[in-house]
């Protein structure tokens, strides 16, 4: 199984979500069923949500009907991944898809206090792919190492920019070469490196 199809049918749960711009992207650009989820006291920015906000409450009323879950930036922030991801697992149906972004540890493995993510007083579970596997299977995953893929030159945009701390779309910034500086973070960070997980 490569990919799962996106439309108006599919219900796709941003774990995580933080202010929720992934939900509203979703909502708004792939048009299919957005909802987020945030243990975290962000839910004022999330009130245009509405419904599809999910709460700790309503978790339970929700298990097994996503077709997609994404995890962006949120598993080094737990003390227990492995029970965050049975926890995202109990949500998805059987074959849906779970894709998360985390750092690295392995490139900086020899020097990890050099790597700039690490910022030890909120970043407290770090991966290799071979520990973000084991994770997924303990959690009933079967991971799936698919390398660079379609998607991966936006999500390191994104992380490029955050990271510069800017925050909105100038003009210069839609003229840089994308594709290739892309894939020359990913060379050094090895971000694609990681698995992507399908329920089972």
């Amino acid at each position: 199984m490569d990919c799962i199809p996106v439309d108006e049918s599919t219900r796709w749960l941003d774990f995580g979500c933080g202010t929720g711009g992934l939900v509203r992207y979703c909502r708004d650009r792939v048009k299919c069923q957005a909802f987020g989820y945030d243990a975290g006291d962000v839910h004022g920015h999330l009130q245009d949500l509405g419904e599809n906000l999910l709460t700790q409450r309503n978790l339970e009323e929700h298990k097994g009907s996503f077709d997609v879950i994404t995890a962006i930036e949120v598993l080094e922030h737990v003390p227990d991944p492995v029970a965050e991801l049975r926890l995202i697992r109990s949500l998805l149906k059987p074959d849906g898809l779970f894709f998360c972004t985390t750092g690295n540890a392995q490139p900086f493995a020899e020097k990890i206090l050099d790597w700039q993510y690490l910022i030890p007083e909120i970043h407290i579970s770090l991966f290799e792919p071979v520990s973000l596997d084991a994770a997924m299977r303990r959690a009933e995953f079967r991971p799936e190492f698919a390398g660079f893929r379609p998607g991966f030159e936006d999500i390191l945009r994104f992380k490029i920019l955050k990271n510069l701390h800017i925050r909105r779309i100038a003009w210069w910034e839609r003229v840089l070469p994308w594709s290739i500086l892309s894939r020359i973070v990913d060379r050094i960070y090895k971000v694609s490196a990681h698995p992507r997980g399908w329920a089972v």
